[in-house]
């Protein structure tokens, strides 16, 4: 998680659940980023 909100721009909020809910400033971007990363998306 620490990760995830050290990137420029992004959100992380958090969650009692396996996964990350997070605001990016380019949704488009980030989902291919994380597509091409082998990351599954929920939108």
């Amino acid at each position: 998680m620490r990760e995830v909100s050290a990137l420029l721009g992004v959100t992380v909020f958090t969650s009692a659940g396996n996964f990350l809910l997070v605001r990016v400033p380019d949704t488009a971007v980030a989902f291919e980023i994380l597509l091409t990363s082998r990351v599954l998306v929920k939108t």
